[in-house]
């Protein structure tokens, strides 16, 4: 009687063991798949951001009609959002709003970045459009002078595709793998219990 009960107490500290093991296995995959998901998003942002100011560049005016046409395409065939602003926060064009009706965009961290030279990035909630988006901004330079940023975003829904494909890959070799480890340790510990059981 004794002994079946440490081999139960025994089985269960196992099935605990590996239960533990696996879910922090698990755990960290997906932590490291959503680092590199968002880096791949930041990097190809960044990339189409880049290309698009090269394209600016070659307009006399940002609030020029031709341009607001190249963009607006470009944002429907990349599936992002594309916002231009000028130099003192006031936004000339967006692919998704008229920018008349849109408050000025200074102070919004991706672009206090890029009016200050550098790339920005940020992820938040957008009052506008009423959902999280994920942002980059690059400056708009002439020669030597900042003349704006480019922004483009994308909802986080469509970035984190690929990220949901891929817990339901772990979630489902997590399942395999724990059931077929307490299948094995069940099986390894009768055969352990065994002869104590014929003694």
């Amino acid at each position: 009687m004794k002994l079946k009960r440490y081999f139960r107490r025994s089985l269960l500290t196992f099935w605990a063991i590996s239960l533990i093991v696996l879910t922090g296995l698990a755990v960290i995959f997906i932590q490291r798949e959503k680092a590199a998901e968002v880096k791949r998003e930041l990097n190809e942002l960044q990339e189409l951001a880049l290309a698009l100011t090269a394209e600016i560049r070659s307009f006399p005016q940002l609030d020029d009609r031709v341009l607001s046409e190249l963009l607006f395409t470009q944002a429907r065939l990349s599936r992002i959002r594309v916002t231009l602003i000028d130099a003192g926060g006031r936004v000339v064009f967006d692919s998704e709003k008229e920018a008349v009706s849109l408050e000025s965009h200074r102070y919004r961290p991706e672009i206090y970045q890029a009016l200050s030279g550098q790339i920005g990035s940020s992820s938040r909630y957008s009052d506008t459009l009423k959902k999280m988006m994920f942002y980059v901004a690059v400056p708009v330079r002439r020669e030597t002078q900042i003349t704006g940023a480019c922004r483009l975003s994308r909802y986080l829904d469509l970035t984190a595709m690929s990220y949901r494909q891929f817990i339901g890959y772990v979630l489902s070799v997590f399942g395999l793998g724990l059931i077929l480890s307490w299948i094995l340790i069940y099986f390894l510990l009768k055969r352990l219990f065994r002869p104590l059981d014929e003694l």
